[in-house]
């Protein structure tokens, strides 16, 4: 499908783009951007007024599932955020269960399936229901080095709630932790 958006004000940092044009988009594409674009399109958007962008990504949403779906949901979620021109979203684990294991994440993402928006889940740094102090504590080596990475500065520590106890970290973190869990 080719939709063809006319006269809009068009804002691309990546090429440097900040004027009025036209922009031609087949299928997920985007095929052309240029003033006065002749096209032949199957739909014609008139972006008079309107600024087109790139989608934005919100690193701080709160969806709430699974668990707490009276709240908010997946579905809900991504419907506000692309509706607010988000097209990426970070999702916080405050979720009943907390997603804190790469499995719950898997789950989790199995309920992301219509495609509006992507969505990335964070996860606690949690591993069995023990925080990461607990486990430093424990004598857990590989807990240990994870602690020392975040001291070194790769996570601020405001980020780190009570005491290096339950930063967000993003999917790909639970891969590296993985060795914790066994």
């Amino acid at each position: 499908m080719k939709i063809l958006i006319q006269n809009g004000h068009v804002v691309d940092p990546l090429t440097g783009v900040d004027e009025v044009c036209d922009v031609l988009v087949r299928d997920t594409d985007i095929e052309k951007v240029e003033k006065n674009l002749q096209a032949e399109a199957d739909r014609v958007i008139d972006a008079s007024g309107c600024y087109v962008m790139p989608g934005f990504i919100d690193l701080h949403v709160h969806l709430r599932d699974p668990g707490l779906t009276q709240k908010e949901t997946l579905s809900t979620g991504g419907m506000a955020a692309a509706r607010g021109g988000v097209t990426t979203v970070c999702a916080m684990p405050n979720t009943k269960p907390v997603i804190d294991t790469k499995e719950k994440v898997e789950e989790a993402q199995k309920g992301i399936e219509d495609g509006t928006i992507h969505v990335f889940d964070t996860s606690k740094f949690t591993v069995g229901g023990k925080t990461l102090e607990e486990l430093v504590e424990s004598g857990d080596e590989d807990a240990t080095k994870l602690q020392s990475y975040i001291k070194d500065g790769y996570f601020h520590e405001s980020d780190v709630a009570g005491g290096m106890t339950s930063a967000p970290a993003f999917t790909f973190i639970i891969d590296g932790i993985d060795s914790i869990t066994k």
